[in-house]
């Protein structure tokens, strides 16, 4: 194993604008609102597009999963698991744990002011906080995690005071590029995590595990088909684009972001579970017409498809505690509140950050017109199953 790896971008995707390619989806959209250019997405077409989708994949998904872990501890010197409380990053959690493969740290954040807010009762998407308070937490006091392990907690809001206090990093907010206030804060903690830049001055090399989504399986003239979309993948890592060329250089040496599922570096995973839902499908009508009526929200297909791709032990988190996402996440709920209860700098900060991209970015590349909005999907080719 090298410690000096570089992180391959484009295992996340690339936005691709008149033959030019872009990783960060915003500076996509400010070049293609530029020159009126139309954008297209990459997810690792060639790679995908390889593998025959209707040939059985004879691994099970537990052994998959066990692959995929044991592939990430030998790319790396330290890894690092984000765990959210939901059954995505506990499937992750397990694949290490119960395998006997070792996680250097397990990493939890939210803001730390939102904790007051913390109900049981509450299942709406404004108290999705929660779920690290009275699910992640409480479950992983039970697990048999390695001593070794670091487990700790990131308060976000001391990441932005720490952000916005760094004269050299607000000289260059604009180049966050991110709209939502969870990743401009994750941005900030990226930059500003201790331990983590300790590690990369001495020369390790971090994975950060990402859950990622559960596959989102259609049927359509009786054939089934998948096809990956962005928000999945967007959200999930966040590199730092403000800081000076050579710490830009030492962290994109040094730090690597790893969906744990839809990877191109093991395909069979995603494939495998694309590959189970279909089966499920043919084999409860039910089942069928729930998880592939398209106007059924995600927050609903994805605990239906969730107790057949993991263990019962890993979707028995929910049980603890789970919001409600079968709603539609206006994104001026728990994310909203927080911010604007920051401190001035922060929150000042933070909206001219979103009016920056609004002013170079075309309304048509957002889901509305008004401030407090998301960008647009967008889709990989379609595969067949």
């Amino acid at each position: 194993m090298t410690a000096n790896i570089l992180f391959d971008k484009g295992k996340q995707g690339v936005y691709v604008v008149d033959r030019i390619s872009f990783v960060n989806k915003p500076d996509a959209l400010k070049f293609a609102s530029k020159f009126n250019k139309k954008v297209s997405w990459d997810f690792n077409d060639a790679v995908f597009s390889a593998f025959d989708w209707t040939t059985p994949i004879e691994t099970s998904l537990p052994e998959l999963y066990k692959q995929r872990a044991q592939q990430i501890r030998d790319t790396y010197d330290y890894v690092s698991l984000f765990l959210s409380g939901g059954v995505d990053s506990t499937n992750v959690l397990h694949s290490f744990i119960d395998n006997d493969i070792f996680l250097d740290e397990i990493v939890m954040y939210r803001p730390g002011s939102q904790i007051k807010y913390a109900n049981k009762i509450d299942k709406s998407l404004s108290n999705q906080w929660s779920e690290l308070e009275f699910a992640a937490i409480p479950y992983l006091k039970k697990q048999h995690i390695n001593s070794k392990t670091l487990i700790r907690e990131i308060d976000l809001e001391k990441c932005l005071d720490e952000f916005v206090a760094n004269s050299r990093l607000t000289q260059q907010w604009h180049q966050l590029n991110f709209i939502t206030p969870t990743m401009w804060a994750k941005n900030a903690m990226c930059m500003t995590d201790k331990h983590w830049i300790s590690l990369y001055d001495s020369g390790k090399s971090i994975g950060h595990i990402m859950g990622s989504d559960k596959p989102r399986v259609h049927c359509r003239d009786g054939q089934y088909y998948m096809r990956f979309n962005d928000s999945g993948v967007t959200t999930l890592h966040f590199q730092p684009q403000s800081l000076s060329a050579d710490e830009s250089e030492k962290i994109r040496k040094h730090q690597g972001y790893e969906m744990f599922y839809w990877t191109p570096d093991l395909p069979q995973l995603v494939i495998k579970q694309c590959q189970v839902i279909k089966q499920q499908c043919k084999n409860d009508t039910a089942f069928k017409l729930l998880v592939l009526d398209d106007s059924i929200p995600h927050g609903v297909y994805g605990p239906a498809v969730s107790k057949y791709i993991y263990s019962p032990q890993v979707n028995s988190i929910r049980d603890l505690f789970a919001v409600n996402n079968s709603a539609v996440f206006s994104g001026t709920d728990a994310h909203q509140r927080w911010i604007t209860q920051c401190s001035t700098e922060v929150s000042g900060l933070y909206n001219e950050t979103r009016k920056f991209s609004r002013q170079h970015i075309n309304d048509e590349f957002f889901t509305s017109p008004q401030l407090w909005t998301n960008f647009k999907l967008f889709f990989s080719k379609e595969y067949l199953l």
